[in-house]
């Protein structure tokens, strides 16, 4: 499965209340490594507690699928791997 857009809204296996996704690769206190970072749609993200990390075997249905333009198709076909390129193409204006 190829990385979700930023804005896109899931329902997880888990939860009942809809997840957007807000970010990628977060790490939690044990230092481990997720794909997503969302938070409850009706509540947004005003404590750190109020966010969600989690990964696409966990979401059980795509609700709505969020914005997408070439810089973020660029980081999600390279899933993170490619960071420190995606930056150096940026600068360069690439």
């Amino acid at each position: 499965m190829e990385l979700l857009p930023l804005g896109t809204v899931v329902k997880r296996k888990t939860n009942t209340v809809p997840i957007m996704i807000i970010g990628y690769f977060p790490y939690d206190v044990e230092e481990n490594l997720w794909q997503y970072i969302g938070t409850n749609i009706f509540l947004g993200t005003g404590l750190e507690s109020d966010k969600l990390a989690f990964n696409e075997e966990s979401i059980e249905k795509i609700l709505f699928t969020g914005y997408s333009d070439a810089q973020g198709e660029l980081y999600r076909a390279c899933r993170g791997y490619g960071v420190c390129s995606f930056r150096e193409n940026r600068k360069r204006g690439q």
